[in-house]
C-alpha cells in the first residue's frame, strides 16, 4: 500500500523539475522532496523501491526581519510568486496551487 497516489505524486515531482527551471535562487526544498532527495538512493537499496516521495512541494526563503517594503520585493520569494503566477497557479491563503491538471 502507498501511502500517496502515484498519480499526484509523479504530477508533483514533475511540476518540482520545471519550477527548478524557472524559478530564481537561492531557495531551499523543504518537507517531503528535501527527504526523498536525500535518502532515496539508500533507501531504495535497502527496500528495493523510490521512497513515498510528496504531493505537495514546499519552498523556503531566506528574508531578514526588518526589511524594508522595497528590499521585500527585490527578493527571491517576489520573484517566485510572479513567476509562479505567470504559469497559472493562484493562491489559496498562504499556498499556490495549479489548475486540476497539476502540470505546468
Amino acid at each position: 500500500m502507498n501511502l500517496y497516489d502515484n498519480r499526484f505524486t509523479n504530477i508533483s515531482l514533475e511540476t518540482l523539475k520545471t519550477l527548478s527551471d524557472i524559478i530564481d535562487f537561492p531557495v531551499c526544498l523543504c518537507g517531503g522532496w528535501a527527504v526523498y532527495f536525500t535518502i532515496n538512493e539508500i533507501f531504495k537499496q535497502k527496500k528495493k523501491r523510490d521512497y513515498i516521495g510528496s504531493q505537495d512541494i514546499d519552498i523556503g526563503f531566506f528574508l531578514l526581519p526588518m526589511m524594508t517594503k522595497s528590499q521585500l520585493e527585490s527578493t527571491t520569494i517576489f520573484k517566485t510568486i510572479d513567476l509562479l503566477e505567470s504559469h497559472g497557479f493562484q493562491p489559496e491563503g498562504f499556498r499556490y496551487k495549479k489548475a486540476p491538471s497539476g502540470q505546468i
